[in-house]
């Protein structure tokens, strides 16, 4: 029941010079909960995106570690979650009824005229207004108030430490590599469930960075980052074989490569370099009508750009002509995939290093000009100082 009498409310509403013609069929009393508490429950703001997610079953979950800004994580969007103050108070209601919804309201009237079916809300009294219309009065109850919230902002996470989570697990074609794990805590076997955990992002967009950046490969449901050395000398064994049958950078025969390096390497990570380095021609020659479904070309950007990364991990410090020099070196022979570097990677290399030698021209002429200027005046004053006043 109503704290308030109908007669205080018609006092009230005299004193307000407010008449019950204009009042609402249903008015709500807001009082301070039995339970009420200071800060038991955090308001949070949902973006359209957010409410979408949940009615094709999607979840939400916060992710982060201690050091990290909690993030809001839908199964394919990442939300940063920023703390919002305000200075209004937010009262927080265990039930609220607006009364512009009609169907709100008839379940709102249902609801006060009969107790016994929620104890959210007293026994409605009533107010008779001057026409004869009654006017409903219910209970609400305020579990707390706050002066926040937190507001979802998308953005792009940054997953360069998936890189650092995959790198001691990596990889290296060894026997042993799966005991040494298993002797070594800190090389404990790495799952999806253990990225989502560690890393404050999605799981699509995990998986897509993974895709797209990383080189990995799964073994009994573990994700295995390949060690650079590694797949650089697996990637060199293709390419020597390759170069041993006298093939050029198409119709490269899968099946026959892996056959010839059987024993050197696993046959999945062969397979994974020709997923990685090579093309398939299956559509070609399906276009064509032939049968053969194992021929793969080479893909020219990215086994440049692999060997050029090996490069530059060395440590060494470079030009831009020794490092082009170093980088066409690394290439095999006769693939002419020289001159794909230098048109791919600098195209302008040329004109850059003739703006260089420019630049350089002009820098001494100007040196020389400073020093003969400076030889004049010298003359100048030897000869009468006083012109220098003139």
């Amino acid at each position: 029941m109503s704290s308030r009498s109908t007669d205080e409310l018609r006092r009230i509403l005299a004193s307000a010079k407010v008449s019950t013609e204009d009042l609402l069929p249903i008015s709500q009393e807001i009082t301070f909960d039995a339970n009420f508490s200071g800060a038991d429950l955090q308001l949070l703001e949902l973006e359209q995106e957010i409410l979408d997610s949940f009615a094709v079953g999607d979840r939400l979950v916060i992710r982060g570690e201690d050091n990290d800004y909690a993030v809001l994580c839908t199964d394919n969007s990442t939300f940063e979650l920023k703390h919002v103050e305000t200075s209004n108070s937010l009262l927080i209601l265990k039930k609220i009824f607006y009364p512009n919804d009609e169907e709100r309201k008839q379940s709102m009237m249902g609801q006060c005229e009969d107790q016994n079916k929620n104890d959210d809300y007293s026994e409605p009294e009533t107010l008779v207004s001057v026409t004869g219309g009654k006017q409903f009065i219910g209970n609400i109850s305020i579990l707390q108030i706050t002066h926040s919230y937190y507001e979802p902002c998308k953005i792009k996470p940054n997953l360069a430490r998936l890189l650092h989570i995959l790198e001691p697990s990596a990889y290296n074609g060894s026997l042993a590599d799966s005991e040494e794990i298993g002797r070594c805590n800190h090389l404990e076997p790495i799952t999806m469930d253990i990225l989502l955990d560690k890393v404050p992002a999605s799981k699509r967009e995990i998986e897509d960075y993974i895709q797209s950046n990383l080189r990995t490969i799964q073994i009994d449901g573990t994700i295995r980052l390949i060690e650079n050395d590694y797949l650089f000398q697996a990637l060199s064994q293709v390419l020597d074989c390759i170069d041993s049958l006298s093939w050029e950078t198409k119709d490269i025969k899968r099946d026959v490569v892996i056959k010839e390096l059987n024993g050197l390497h696993p046959e999945f990570i062969l397979k994974k370099i020709f997923q990685w380095f090579f093309i398939s021609q299956v559509n070609e020659y399906e276009a064509q009508g032939s049968s053969s479904l194992e021929l793969y070309s080479m893909n020219k950007y990215e086994i440049s750009r692999f060997l050029g990364e090996v490069i530059l991990k060395t440590g060494r410090r470079f030009t831009l002509p020794d490092f082009l020099l170093a980088w066409g070196e690394s290439v095999p022979r006769g693939k002419n995939l020289v001159v794909y570097l230098r048109a791919k990677w600098f195209p302008n290399s040329s004109f850059s290093l003739q703006l260089t030698t420019v630049v350089c021209i002009i820098l001494i002429a100007y040196h020389y000009c400073l020093l003969l200027l400076n030889f004049i005046q010298f003359s100048l004053v030897k000869h009468n100082p006083n012109d220098l006043f003139l």
